[in-house]
Order: C-alpha cells, then sequence, then structure tokens
C-alpha cells in the first residue's frame, strides 16, 4: 500500500511541471508540410531511421543465434556427459545378482 502512496506522489509531483509548461501556452503539435522538399527530406528521414533500427535488429537476431548455437553445443556436450557416466556406473556396478532391470534403469 506504500508502495502505491510512494507513485502517487511521484505522478503527482510530475504533473506540477506539466502543469507550469501548459501555462506557458500549448506546445506546438506536429505541423503539416505541403512544401514537396520538405516532405522528402521528411520521407528520407524516417526511411534513414527505419533502416537504422533494421541494421540494430539483425545484429540482436544474429546474436540471439549465436548464443543458441552455442547453447545447443554446450547441451549436447552435457548429454554426451551424462550418458558416459551413466555407462561407468553400470560397468562398476556390475550385473545385478537377480539378473533383472537394473537398478539406474529402473530410476527413469
Amino acid at each position: 500500500m506504500s508502495q502505491q502512496l510512494n507513485v502517487t506522489d511521484a505522478t503527482d509531483a510530475h504533473a506540477a511541471p506539466d502543469a507550469a509548461a501548459n501555462a506557458e501556452g500549448p506546445k506546438p503539435g506536429p505541423r503539416s508540410t505541403s512544401d514537396p522538399r520538405e516532405v522528402a527530406a521528411i520521407v528520407v528521414n524516417r526511411m534513414r531511421q527505419v533502416k537504422a533500427k533494421q541494421d540494430e535488429l539483425v545484429v540482436a537476431i544474429d546474436a540471439l543465434g549465436d548464443i543458441t548455437r552455442q547453447l545447443t553445443r554446450a547441451y549436447a556436450a552435457q548429454v554426451v556427459s551424462a550418458e558416459q557416466l551413466r555407462k561407468r556406473v553400470r560397468a562398476l556396478e556390475g550385473p545385478t545378482a537377480t539378473g533383472s532391470v537394473h537398478p539406474s534403469e529402473a530410476a527413469r
């Protein structure tokens, strides 16, 4: 409950400067442009932003792919190690006296 009060206090603190800014006058919104050169410049700028974001995403996806390959290799190595240990345990325990199912396999 105290956290909710703190959040409310924090939002009230942020609201006060906004109220002062609104008292000075409304902020100008996006203006419409009719000049083809301005429109072209805006479009080119937006395309550059999209291309930059695309490049960032490509790098992130490549990094995720690398991590996935590393995890897959590590998992495969762990599976091989576990199987080798299972074989060593079977060899050390030897055959069971009754000749029935091996205890390590019964647990599966």
